[in-house]
């Protein structure tokens, strides 16, 4: 499956690659744009490949939002992301739309895959995916220890 995801401002673009190149083991393609991007060079990749889904979260104040949309609107599956994106824009349901996006507010590279296996399923590719899993970001580092700890106790009571 051949996935585009178009985006504007405020993206991950490193954990994105890293996602990307776990989904090729998965017969998916993710090819990722900015919106800052020409649109000449986002029309011309849509018109030579045959692309199966597009994810946009585009802004209206950045370059070709309209011409960008007006390309994109023959392709099959359609999820648009944000609330500058026109309401009539995706294919997909306003519950798949809210559960690709729940995958997204946890910030990590097995979440982004997970989303795009996701919203592949909800397409109808047979891929199996999991739910959104929390990602701590907070506790007492050590660098010999397997994880973060809670507490100055856990961290003293850790045999490593």
């Amino acid at each position: 499956m051949r996935i585009i995801f178009i985006h504007g401002h405020m993206f991950n673009a490193y954990s994105w690659s890293q996602a990307a190149a776990h989904l090729k083991q998965h017969s998916i393609d993710l090819t990722l744009f900015s919106q800052r991007q020409s649109a000449d060079e986002i029309t011309a990749f849509i018109e030579k490949t045959d692309v199966d889904m597009v994810i946009g979260r585009l802004f209206r104040d950045l370059p070709q939002c309209d011409t960008i949309l007006e390309y994109t609107r023959d392709i099959k599956w359609r999820l648009g992301l944000g609330q500058e994106m026109p309401l009539d824009f995706s294919t997909f349901s306003v519950e798949q739309i809210a559960e690709f996006d729940r995958y997204l507010t946890v910030i990590s590279v097995d979440n982004y895959a997970n989303s795009i296996k996701y919203i592949a399923a909800c397409a109808g590719a047979d891929i199996s995916f999991d739910p959104p899993q929390p990602v701590r970001s907070d506790g007492i580092y050590h660098p010999d220890a397997s994880g973060l700890f809670e507490n100055v106790s856990g961290c003293r009571s850790d045999a490593f």
